[in-house]
């Protein structure tokens, strides 16, 4: 994916992009989470079962959720 986008950019060795999950959580040292405010909820739902529960996580998430108008 980021070489679609952004060719002239190489990950780091020990970075990969991926959209599965379960993929992403295998030795993960962290979990940066990027997801839209509004999908959140569905989302950490979605990869509990996959998460390590030690795991930090990071939020990169701002703004409201355009439903139910909650500040994150």
């Amino acid at each position: 994916m980021i070489s679609r986008y952004f060719p002239e950019h190489k990950l780091p060795e020990n970075v990969i992009a991926t959209t599965d999950a379960k993929v992403a959580m295998l030795g993960a040292d962290y979990c940066f989470h990027a997801v839209p405010v509004q999908f959140s909820s569905s989302f950490l739902e979605g990869i509990a079962d996959y998460v390590d529960p030690s795991l930090p996580f990071i939020s990169l998430r701002k703004g409201l959720h355009i439903y139910q108008l909650l500040k994150l």
